[in-house]
């Protein structure tokens, strides 16, 4: 197992016993942080310029970078992830989906692109399938605040 992915799972780890919403907080950021890493400089540096794309809302030039990212190093999930959130902000939900998914594939406790999978299932009224991502988050992260009150809110919307 990597340096990289133990650090991940411990602080996963962490995660499900942590009360704190700072902390849950800050946990997360530091496995999303992780994510991001990479050792290729190229990839570093097409991501650098995807975010920074994304920041100016200049999705279809990010959307273009993250594709290379992508075609260069198929597993690494934060390409996939990052062009998912570039559709979904350019209102491409199934070029979304599909990179969620894939995304998903490699780093199944992706957290960042179950949110994603879960706004746009939400956005389309796919209420039981965005309860069952939302369960997935609550058995990651247990105590993160808002994920109880969402299915109930979500369960209310399908049995009107």
């Amino acid at each position: 197992m990597s340096n990289k992915q133990t650090r991940i799972d411990s602080l996963f780890e962490e995660l499900r016993n942590i009360k704190d919403q700072r902390l849950i907080k800050q946990t997360e950021e530091q496995i999303l942080a992780i994510w991001l890493e990479s050792e290729d400089e190229l990839i570093k540096t097409l991501m650098e310029k995807g975010l920074e794309f994304m920041k100016q809302k200049e999705y279809r030039n990010a959307i273009t970078l993250f594709s290379e990212v992508i075609v260069l190093k198929p597993t690494y999930s934060e390409g996939w992830n990052k062009r998912a959130t570039a559709f979904y902000l350019t209102g491409e939900y199934k070029k979304a989906i599909y990179d969620i998914r894939n995304t998903l594939k490699l780093e199944e406790r992706h957290f960042g692109a179950m949110s994603g999978l879960i706004a746009i299932l939400i956005e389309m009224k796919f209420y039981e399938e965005a309860i069952k991502q939302l369960e997935k988050i609550k058995y990651i992260t247990p105590n993160r605040k808002g994920v109880n009150e969402q299915i109930v809110k979500l369960r209310t919307r399908l049995s009107c």
